[in-house]
């Protein structure tokens, strides 16, 4: 990988995760506590990630951990 190509990928990496932070806090904001139905709410926005499921729930879980049970650190 160039130098190039992976501040590239780094640069698309942080963007999928503030937009993850941003939806997760929205839903969370929004009543949805439940992590299979805040994963399906994500993965509307972001994905179809049909294949990736569980390691999208996985990161949904962490962003919930981060912010708590209202969606605000």
């Amino acid at each position: 990988m160039q130098d190039e190509d992976a501040i590239e990928f780094l640069d698309r990496s942080l963007d999928f995760t503030i937009q993850m932070n941003g939806l997760v806090g929205e839903g969370l904001n929004n009543g949805v506590t439940d992590l299979w139905e805040l994963t399906k709410y994500v993965d509307a926005q972001l994905g179809p990630y049909p294949e990736s499921m569980h390691e999208l729930g996985a990161g949904v879980r962490t962003h919930m951990g981060l912010l708590g049970p209202y969606g605000a650190l």
